[in-house]
């Protein structure tokens, strides 16, 4: 148990302070200095964060600027590429549109053309292919069918088919234009093979002798049974002397023959009346 003094000494030792201590103390406190205080920290902070307006300031601004200015016209040519792409992507399809519209017309014109020729040429060859048929059932004269009685002569005329062209030469043997017409139509049987040429003499049909000496030489065209044609005082056309490419040509004139050597056996034609021409003719059968 501490006595009275210890815990007098002892207070003095816990408390007390000695002149040396506190000079010791005094002189530890000015040789350290007092530290700063949290103020200046902050202080330097505001100051940092401050815009400088000296020459590096200025500089970092214009710096800042250019870099602003790129950036904004790097996104216009972005944009502007863009607005491009667009635009030459609509002008592109708009002048596609027209080249196949172009094309397609091409092709159609071609096509159409193409068709009429194929259409032409198919319709030569069916009609080559009728003539042929209609040519190999079609009857074939090449010669010149001599009439020697009257029954014969309308024979030769109402029994023959309806399409075929019969060419009846009226002659007398002591005309020499008679004779001349005889070796005419001998030389047009052999072109004209589908065309029946007949030849009767004149006293034959009964016709009258003054018809006779004035009317010969003479053709009568017969088809369907009925007269196409009246060719009478064929002297005064060719004369005494003539060729069979004369007669070809008067032929084909009046229409008798096409100007093809074998007629166009396509159309069948159906029987006619004779025309008041016909009926008015110098021909009379007595």
């Amino acid at each position: 148990m501490a006595s009275l003094d210890d815990k007098l000494l002892g207070y003095k030792t816990q408390n007390y302070v000695s002149s040396s201590e506190s000079e010791e103390e005094s002189e530890e406190g000015e040789a350290q200095p007092a530290p700063a205080t949290s103020k200046e920290p902050s202080k330097d902070f505001r100051l940092a964060s401050e815009t400088k307006t000296g020459p590096k300031g200025v500089l970092q601004d214009f710096q800042r600027y250019k870099q602003l200015e790129t950036e904004q016209r790097h996104q216009q040519e972005e944009e502007l590429k863009a607005l491009v792409n667009k635009f030459s992507i609509s002008c592109q399809s708009s002048l596609d549109d027209e080249k196949e519209k172009a094309l397609m017309k091409e092709l159609e014109i071609e096509e159409d053309e193409f068709l009429k020729q194929y259409h032409f040429k198919r319709l030569l060859q069916m009609k080559e292919e009728q003539d042929r048929k209609i040519s190999e059932t079609r009857p074939k004269f090449g010669q010149v069918v001599e009439i020697a009685t009257s029954d014969s002569f309308l024979h030769v005329i109402d029994k023959e088919l309806l399409h075929v062209v019969i060419v009846v030469h009226l002659y007398d043997e002591d005309l020499p234009s008679c004779l001349c017409m005889n070796e005419c139509l001998d030389c047009l049987a052999l072109q004209y093979p589908m065309v029946k040429f007949c030849r009767v003499k004149a006293v034959i049909t009964g016709i009258s002798a003054n018809f006779r000496e004035n009317g010969l030489p003479a053709l009568l065209v017969y088809k369907g049974e009925q007269m196409i044609g009246n060719f009478v005082q064929l002297e005064g056309v060719f004369g005494d002397h003539f060729h069979s490419a004369d007669v070809e040509s008067f032929l084909i004139e009046n229409g008798i023959l096409s100007e093809e050597p074998v007629a166009n056996p396509l159309k069948l034609v159906e029987k006619t009346s004779p025309s008041n021409e016909e009926s008015d003719s110098d021909l009379e059968l007595d």
